[in-house]
């Protein structure tokens, strides 16, 4: 049961909530009030659209009010005896939408808006294709089951009752019946391009040749083993000899060598006069201490005359320092000349300045007394003016003549009092003005005094960097002269050095020679050595030859053996390939059978599952149609108030469903033709009720947006009774949009909707 509806910027509602009750709830308002766009909402909270939305009659953005919001809500409550729903979805004009499903306040899907309207369809039990077609009816469309074509109305009513899918399920079962018919054909014509008994034959013959050929190839294999172990001891034999051979060559090369080396080192023995080696080592010893000492000293001299130059670098950076210093100290005497000539100008400013000073002093206090004086003048015209009879000073008669003379006579003396006091402050300023200039000037002679005693401290220094500096160049004298002789020694030490490689590289000569001599000694002696070993000669290369001739017949043989191998090895192969090329054909031949016989299976089980799904579709249908048919008959004596028609029932035929009315003498005829008005509206009402309470269980309600719309008054009126009367006692909850105040005032819930 919808027991609330929320609704923020929907269509033209700003912002309105309303509350629903078991019964009838009957909405009414003025046209254009939005009562249509209620049942709209409500539609739009369950499965996120409505009739005119899903034929794109409107758009989704024309749901959110013009120029008032950028989005609208809608907040819908549910109730039934397990669930209590909440259902809230929102529209946005530049974003996507967004909705949320809540049980008792716990968030169970969103706010992806598909997996909400999916988790509404599961729970409720209805999905929006038969929301749309049974209980909800648009204006106009209370009876349009009645007024679709036939083909169409049995279409949509078995897409209602999910019959549909039995005749999708029934197509499909034939086509791949068909498909499988097609298999069986092409697989049959490919086993006529086989001969099964001529292939068994071939196979037959390739194994008897393909075994004598194998066993054939197993003989040579094992010839080649034997005489590749035979040409293999050969071969090391020949490896043996080969190798006595190259020792044979290299003993005869190194022969050679040595006689060529022996000879030339007699030469070189005759051409030099042999020294005793003991006496060749002791000299050799003593030149190389000496040039060690020499290379000693050297280094040591090269060190000082390092660590004098880095002193002779201080000394020049220290001499540069000093010279910048005394020429400051130069510049600096010029400026002291040049500031005693200033000062000369600025010597008598201070005494100056002092006289001024208490000049202006002077002059301050003598107008701070005239100005004392003028103040108490004032004060006494004052008690003056405000004395009576009385003087205020000597307390004696006073007659108004001479109380206005007095008054003149100070006023006039005050009067001459302010003109001194202004001339007195006029030359005050002068003064003042004189002592800014001269206070400047004597601050300048201050400055030129501390600048005095400052380079006068700075010139006491100079004689002393004077002195310094002379003693400074005249270490850089001595330093630089002691460089020079340091240099001159390091010459004369690498002249000596040079002397002494040269007498070291004569006797290193000498001492060579001494080598030689041994050198010869040993040569003639492994020349004696090799002259023994060249004895055996001919007989190696005698053996070499035999080894060689044998190991060639052993090669020959062996390829010969190898050649036929290699004739079998394709002879094998092909037959081989042969072989397994009719057995693959064989094993195809038997897969094909295999196939042919599964295809015949699956389409004998085809076939039944379709005679099955033809017997479902009609067993479902029949009970389907019983059940609505058993709804209708219970309550049409409810809904229908007159005894024309005892009778109600949906005739299911191959191309139709037919609404069907029963006479009271017993015959069914169909409401097209026979039927008035009223009577079909009432009839089409209980065809909903039924769908609705067979298809939509767990809903048990009804919508119904102006179903009086174009009927004349007394089918209005007889509609009217049957809703009033009856409908209460067949729905848990229906919903009603009209403009018909007594349908509205039939209601158990009335709604006014205000523009």
């Amino acid at each position: 049961m919808i027991t609330k509806l929320d609704l923020k910027n929907w269509k033209n509602h700003r912002s309105i909530e309303l509350e629903f009750y078991p019964g009838i709830n009957s909405i009414v308002g003025d046209m254009g009030s939005g009562k249509s766009s209620i049942l709209q909402a409500i539609s739009f909270a369950l499965f996120g659209t409505f009739s005119e939305l899903k034929s794109k009659e409107i758009k989704t953005t024309d749901l959110i009010t013009r120029n008032v919001a950028d989005s609208s809500k809608v907040f819908l409550e549910f109730k039934n005896s397990r669930d209590n729903l909440v259902i809230e979805r929102k529209v946005h004009r530049d974003k996507t939408s967004e909705a949320t499903l809540k049980r008792k306040g716990k968030l169970i899907s969103g706010p992806q808006v598909q997996e909400v309207t999916a988790s509404v369809e599961k729970i409720i039990g209805v999905n929006q294709n038969l929301w749309l077609r049974t209980v909800y009816a648009k204006q106009n469309e209370i009876d349009y089951f009645l007024n679709i074509p036939p083909l169409r109305r049995k279409k949509e009513l078995d897409e209602l009752m999910n019959l549909d899918k039995f005749e999708k399920a029934r197509e499909n079962s034939v086509k791949l019946i068909n498909i499988l018919k097609n298999r069986i054909k092409e697989k049959s014509s490919v086993l006529e391009d086989f001969d099964l008994e001529t292939i068994e034959e071939k196979i037959h013959e390739l194994s008897s040749s393909l075994k004598g050929l194998k066993e054939e190839a197993s003989v040579i294999e094992s010839k080649i083993k034997t005489a590749e172990k035979e040409k293999e001891k050969v071969k090391e034999t020949l490896e043996e000899v080969k190798e006595k051979v190259n020792e044979i060559n290299k003993i005869t090369e190194r022969y050679s060598l040595l006689k060529e080396e022996l000879e030339e080192l007699k030469e070189e023995i005759e051409e030099i006069e042999v020294k005793d080696r003991h006496e060749f080592e002791q000299e050799l010893q003593l030149i190389k201490k000496s040039i060690s000492d020499n290379q000693i000293k050297k280094q040591k001299l090269k060190e000082v005359a390092d660590e004098k130059r880095e002193l002779l670098i201080d000394l020049e950076k220290q001499l540069s320092v000093i010279k910048e210093k005394i020429k400051e100290i130069r510049e600096d005497n010029e400026r002291i000349l040049k500031l005693k000539e200033d000062y000369s100008k600025y010597k008598e400013i201070g005494e100056e300045f002092s006289h001024l000073s208490k000049e202006i002093e002077d002059k301050k206090s003598l107008i701070d007394n005239r100005k004392g004086f003028l103040s108490n003048l004032k004060y006494h015209v004052e008690q003056l003016k405000k004395a009576e009879s009385v003087c205020p000073v000597c307390s004696t008669r006073l007659d108004p003549q001479t109380k206005q003379r007095l008054i003149m006579l100070r006023e006039q003396k005050i009067a001459s009092e302010e003109r001194e006091i202004q001339l007195m402050e006029r030359a005050l300023k002068e003064l003042q003005g004189d002592e800014d200039t001269l206070k400047e000037k004597d601050e300048e002679r201050k400055r030129i005094i501390n600048q005095l005693k400052s380079y006068k401290e700075t010139l006491g220094d100079k004689k002393e960097l004077i002195e310094e500096f002379k003693k400074l160049d005249t270490d850089k004298s001595d330093l630089k002269e002691s460089i020079e002789i340091g240099e001159g020694t390091i010459s004369e030490i690498e002249k000596k050095l040079e002397e002494l490689s040269e007498e070291y590289v004569d006797l290193q000569n000498e001492r060579n020679l001494q080598e030689k001599i041994d050198r010869k000694n040993k040569l003639e002696k492994e020349i004696e050595e090799i002259s023994c070993k060249k004895v055996n000669e001919k007989k190696v290369f005698d053996d070499l030859e035999k080894v060689e001739e044998l190991y060639e017949k052993l090669i020959q043989k062996v390829q010969e053996i190898k050649t036929r191998k290699e004739y079998i090895s394709p002879l094998i192969e092909e037959r081989k390939a042969r072989l397994e090329e009719l057995s693959s054909s064989k094993e195809e031949i038997a897969k094909i059978n295999k196939e042919i016989q599964k295809i015949k299976m699956q389409s004998e089980f085809l076939n039944k599952f379709k005679n099955s799904l033809i017997q479902a579709q009609g067993e479902l249908r029949s009970e389907l149609i019983l059940a609505v048919n058993e709804i209708m008959g219970n309550i049409w004596q409810d809904i229908y108030p007159y005894e024309k028609w005892s009778g109600i029932r949906l005739e299911a035929t191959e191309e139709d469903y037919i609404l069907q009315l029963k006479e009271v003498d017993g015959d069914w005829l169909s409401i097209a033709g026979f039927a008035s008005g009223g009577e079909r509206m009432i009839a089409s009402l209980a065809l909903r009720i039924a769908f609705a309470k067979i298809l939509a269980p767990k809903l048990d309600l009804l919508i119904l947006d102006e179903p009086t719309h174009n009927l004349d008054k007394n089918t209005i009126d007889k509609l009217t009774q049957v809703i009033e009367d009856r409908l209460s006692n067949l729905l848990n909850q229906t919903f009603i949009v009209t403009h018909e105040e007594k349908l509205a005032e039939s209601a158990s819930n009335l709604i006014k909707i205000k523009e």
